[in-house]
């Protein structure tokens, strides 16, 4: 299985609220075993309880308002995305997602 290059998200803003969607589709996923179903993790380490994936399709939101001038939350981040295929058929890519602080 394959997932294919992910293009990150950049919020040229200081805040984002709860519910903003990261990634609106599905993601690209090229997988030889046509009938298997996929399920897509992501793990941001310390920062992971700020995004929610949905499982069955990849979409990604905020979980909570995210506010880089009040708070002491990163600007960028770097984090792993996972797939896994009801044949037991794995990858993972690397997602960047920067939020830049505006004057």
């Amino acid at each position: 299985m394959i997932l294919r290059t992910l293009e990150f998200k950049w919020f040229p803003i200081n805040f984002v609220q709860a519910g903003t969607v990261i990634q609106s589709t599905s993601l690209p996923v090229v997988d030889p075993d046509a009938d298997d179903t996929t399920s897509f993790s992501l793990d941001c380490g310390t920062s992971s309880s700020y995004f929610t994936i949905v499982a069955s399709t990849g979409v990604t939101s905020f979980t909570s308002d995210y506010d880089v001038d009040t708070e002491t939350r990163p600007t960028g981040l770097t984090c792993v995305l996972s797939v896994l295929d009801s044949g037991g058929l794995s990858d993972t890519a690397d997602v960047d997602i920067k939020i830049s602080k505006t004057v």
